[in-house]
């Protein structure tokens, strides 16, 4: 069977290297927009975080490896939709997909501890929607990429 079929075959593997690539491509724009305070103007927040200094420290830490997490997104999910027969991008979006969990998890215990969604600003619908989103959609890649590997026999 070619791997375009087995692909077509396998439409929520599609989906799903879809959406990796398109949750990669918005980190990335998270950052970018962080760091060019489009979604977080420092004038504007600085007053409302404790310990700003030590927050924004904090949240800059987290550039590089979402920076990495991203780029193993959108590598595993066009791996997946080229060659879907080989493991490679399946294992890339485990990979990932553990990583969306630990990120999601990490923010909401750091995020709703510290007051951060509590700004009155979009940036604390930012933080919520990271917590909120990447848990579950870790889970459900977990699932659904383990079910095609092993429980359909390919």
């Amino acid at each position: 069977m070619s791997d375009r079929r087995a692909m077509n075959e396998r439409p929520s593997l599609k989906w799903l290297a879809w959406s990796h690539i398109g949750l990669g491509a918005v980190i990335l724009l998270f950052w970018a927009g962080f760091h060019s305070e489009i979604i977080f103007p420092k004038a504007l927040l600085a007053p409302r975080i404790a310990n700003f200094e030590g927050y924004y420290g904090w949240e800059s830490a987290f550039t590089l490896p979402d920076s990495f997490l991203a780029v193993v997104m959108i590598g595993g999910g066009l791996r997946l939709l080229r060659t879907p027969r080989d493991p490679s991008g399946s294992t890339l979006l485990l990979a990932a997909s553990g990583a969306c969990i630990f990120l999601g998890v990490l923010d909401f215990a750091y995020d709703s501890s510290h007051g951060m969604y509590n700004l009155g600003h979009f940036f604390s619908l930012a933080l919520l929607a990271i917590a909120v989103m990447m848990p579950p959609f870790g889970l459900y890649s977990i699932y659904r990429l383990y079910h095609a590997l092993f429980k359909t026999g390919d």
